[in-house]
């Protein structure tokens, strides 16, 4: 239930909402060394709301990517990138006229081919 909640209130950009829903999680939900699959997953994802949170979208998007998610989440994962990416790219794209590749590659952390084929 909280893996898909965080993951939702992240999707929707609810930072500040997801930074209370991490503090009204019960502690053995959320162990340092989680025990289970679903405790990992979650730790991961308040991993990413804390790099969403500070701006360090290579963090969370490094995260998104070497994470192995379990079938349920994997969807919820795949829409969380794709918002990540689209509004990195309007972000940029306010500031200038051109987004380019190199640029993105900056942003996200990720190199240009990675970007160019589409598998971020």
């Amino acid at each position: 239930f909280y893996n898909i909640f965080m993951v939702s209130l992240l999707v929707t950009s609810q930072l500040n909402e997801a930074r209370y829903l991490w503090k009204r999680i019960p502690s053995h939900f959320k162990p340092t060394e989680p025990s289970n699959a679903s405790q990992q997953y979650l730790r991961v994802l308040w991993d990413i709301g804390v790099g969403l949170w500070e701006r360090d979208l290579a963090k969370a998007y490094n995260l998104l990517l070497t994470t192995s998610w379990s079938e349920i989440l994997e969807r919820h994962v795949r829409n969380l990138r794709l918002t990540i990416l689209r509004d990195t790219i309007r972000r940029l794209s306010t500031v200038h006229n051109k987004v380019s590749l190199t640029m993105l590659e900056t942003a996200i952390g990720h190199s240009q081919q990675v970007i160019a084929t589409g598998k971020c």
